[in-house]
């Protein structure tokens, strides 16, 4: 332990952190021949030679003089950020006796701190049994877990292979004749292009992926020596490429059109990732208060001051792609989220001021270079956020101007009082959401994240707005129909989404109190339905998504006793097809199901699946997404399966399907709908993989009824008399059980 770092050290351990020494900071050794001119073998065309060269000269590792060898390395990726030690073939960094650490070169051209170096390899074996590369390849963002292998690295094996000698195979890996690309889309050129930006981006990438993958479980010092690395070679690809002649990437920005990127745009963090690894570097490692032992800290001030410190060591992952990662579900954000309103202030300081980074990394997808490090400010916004009930788009400033005014009140008198206010129209919708919540329910504002905790019950929980109900003059009920009245009066053309959010506050209110929801959900519904008969594109998404609202504001109004409620809804679907519903149209029926006994609803379906000329009256249905009907909760509507019953007697060709072995059924309806799609069949008399015939429409909706059991017997590719019997058994079954 360092003198001068001894006092901080004793008050943090005092304070209930665990303190360790920093790693010692890593200085990657130059390979043996780094600086040695290089003697092309063989005839190399020009153009690559030439990006080759410059590359080398720019400080790629140079892998002669190396033994090549069977080595274990640490590697992660961003979904899991822990490491794992996997075992790859490199090149051994020769290293002076003393040094207790050994380092290799790997395929993806970073420089690794090897974990265990075991027996020689033969290169020339490798390198000839390699397969070509593909030029047009979509997994840009290849991560290390992957890369540091000769089989699955990018463009820097071409780089090594040349080096080493090894010219036959690597251009044959390279595949001169095929076409490529400068890594932006729609440049394309042939074998004559300049490689120099490719290869460049693709040993830039690698070194990124690299230390991030390191920063994410914790290995700061290997993370710091790679980002070094990168931010010493960024500057001259730049300039080199500029010189090359190469176009910029160009972003999307609508007020600049022309706005450029530079030429390695996937790393727009690099000042600020390399300088947080270094501040890191300079400080001790530590454990988090939360893992060493929360309740120790007894003073809450103290507590909320530690955890703040602690934000930089959130390493919440995603969770899906595309998707986002869920700060306010780690277990540092989350403890000082149960702080409630006395870490608001703490947390507002640390948004405006606290320019350090988090272990959390999100992405658009994962085979898509760019990255984004989450900075501790965005974690202290989910707290603040979480804490507060609110979402906030303006920053601090719009914050603290909440906090000012709400600071000291209770939260759901908060919800009550935007509800009063005339300037708080933004926040109607947020202030009713927040009062009808279920208090085994927590949502992250800003997000789509919800979070459930399952009670011992099967009753709901109650709401956290129920201190509330005692409020009068007005009533939460008054207010909550008044405002959204008022939103709603303000819809025409050039105010689309009010109805809208009209109508999210008509459904609040439905779920606060069903009975003196009515009058106002009838209103919404007429506006409703007369929006999507004058639309001007009626199976537009926000045209089609009101059918949703009317299905649900149905339910409401049978709640709330409304005898007239499925008359009307019954009324409204009847002018409608399935198509005007589009991919809302399941929510659009939930009445219909629910209520499949109702004498209105009997009549409804007996009328939309009853007659040949209905436009419900053949399946599928267009633009319904993915919701096919016959695998829907419509059958339990009587009139439906009867409808099911005489489509599988119909035997026309409506498309094809094709078998994708072990398990997917691609499939094309013609003027429908095109996919493939996971699924089950009998596992005798399978296709053989690629097999491709016709569809009849008896035989799609039977594949959709068979796939509701969970042990199907229709094989769409058997023969046509199997197919027949099975389907008239089908029939059978659907005539008998009504």
């Amino acid at each position: 332990m360092r003198c001068c770092r001894v006092l901080p050290l004793l008050a943090l351990l005092l304070a209930g952190s665990h303190l360790m020494l920093a790693a010692e900071p890593i200085k990657l050794p130059e390979p043996l021949e780094q600086q040695t001119p290089w003697e092309p073998s063989g005839n190399i065309p020009t153009n690559i030679l030439s990006a080759v060269k410059k590359l080398f000269e720019q400080g790629f590792p140079d892998p002669r003089g190396c033994e090549y060898r069977s080595v274990k390395v640490e590697v992660s990726s961003v979904w899991e950020g822990k490491g794992r030690v996997i075992e790859t073939h490199g090149w051994v960094i020769p290293s002076p006796s003393s040094e207790t650490s050994k380092y290799v070169l790997c395929w993806n051209g970073v420089i690794y701190r090897a974990v265990e170096i075991g027996k020689a390899e033969d290169l020339s074996a490798e390198a000839a049994s390699l397969p070509v590369m593909n030029p047009q390849r979509f997994d840009q963002g290849i991560g290390e877990t992957s890369s540091v292998a000769l089989i699955q690295s990018t463009s820097t094996r071409v780089l090594l292979l040349l080096r080493c000698g090894q010219t036959a195979n690597a251009l044959r890996t390279w595949n001169p004749d095929a076409p490529r690309r400068t890594g932006f889309e729609g440049d394309e050129q042939t074998q004559d292009y300049d490689p120099y930006l490719e290869m460049a981006r693709d040993w830039a990438w690698s070194l990124f992926d690299h230390a991030l993958s390191a920063h994410l479980r914790g290995d700061e010092a290997q993370a710091l020596a790679a980002m070094e690395k990168l931010a010493e070679i960024q500057p001259k690809i730049e300039t080199e490429a500029g010189q090359r002649g190469y176009r910029h990437p160009t972003a999307y920005n609508p007020g600049r059109p022309d706005s450029q990127l530079p030429y390695l745009d996937f790393f727009p963090q690099l000042p600020e990732f390399v300088a947080d690894l270094k501040r890191r570097a300079a400080q001790p490692d530590r454990v988090s208060i939360v893992e060493n032992g929360l309740k120790a800290v007894t003073n809450q001030a103290e507590r909320i001051r530690l955890l703040i410190n602690d934000l930089e060591l959130v390493n919440a992952r995603q969770w899906g792609q595309p998707g986002r990662v869920f700060l306010g579900g780690d277990r540092i954000v989350s403890a000082l989220i149960a702080e409630g309103d006395p870490a608001v202030e703490p947390l507002l300081v640390c948004l405006e001021s606290d320019k350090r980074l988090t272990r959390s990394v999100s992405f658009h997808r994962d085979f898509f270079r760019r990255r984004h490090i989450h900075a501790v400010a965005e974690a202290a916004m989910a707290a603040i956020q979480q804490i507060l009930h609110a979402n906030f788009n303006g920053g601090p400033a719009q914050i603290r101007a909440y906090w000012n005014e709400n600071h000291g009140i209770k939260l759901e008198d908060r919800w009550y009082n935007t509800l009063t206010n005339d300037l708080a129209k933004d926040r109607w919708g947020e202030a009713a959401g927040n009062i009808i919540q279920r208090r085994n329910i927590t949502s992250a504002p800003g997000t789509w994240f919800t979070q459930v905790d399952y009670l011992p019950t099967n009753g709901p929980a109650p709401m956290r707005g129920e201190p509330l109900r005692l409020k009068t003059n007005p009533s939460v009920s008054e207010l909550l129909a008044k405002r959204t009245m008022e939103i709603a009066a303000q819809h025409d053309a050039n105010n689309e989404f009010n109805l809208h959010h009209a109508c999210g506050l008509g459904q609040a209110f439905a779920e606060w109190d069903p009975e003196a929801a009515v009058p106002t959900s009838r209103k919404l519904i007429a506006s409703c339905a007369e929006r999507m008969g004058n639309a001007q594109d009626p199976t537009a998404w926000n045209v089609c998504c009101l059918g949703e609202v009317v299905g649900k504001l149905t339910m409401a109004r049978v709640r709330g006793g409304d005898g007239q409620a499925l008359k009307d809804y019954a009324n409204w679907l009847t002018t409608l097809s399935p198509d005007r519903l589009g991919t809302y149209i399941e929510a659009s029926l939930e009445p219909m199901v629910r209520y499949h006994s109702n004498a209105a609803i009997v009549a409804l379906t007996k009328n939309l699946f009853g007659s040949a000329s209905s436009p419900w009256s053949s399946l599928p249905w267009k633009t319904t997404g993915s919701f096919n009907a016959v695998e829907s909760e419509l059958t339990k509507v009587p009139a439906f399966r009867q409808f099911i019953a005489r489509e599988l007697k119909k035997k026309d060709v409506i498309g094809f399907w094709q078998w994708r072995a072990p398990q997917t059924l691609d499939y094309e309806i013609t003027n429908i709908s095109r996919g493939g799609r996971g699924i089950r069949l009998p596992s005798s008399g399978l296709p053989a993989d690629g097999t491709k015939i016709e569809m009849r429409r008896c035989d799609w909706v039977a594949v959709s009824f068979d796939q509701k059991k969970s042990s199907p017997t229709f094989n769409p590719f058997s023969s046509v008399e199997k197919r027949d019997a099975l389907i008239k058994e089908i029939i059978k079954s659907l005539v008998k059980s009504d």
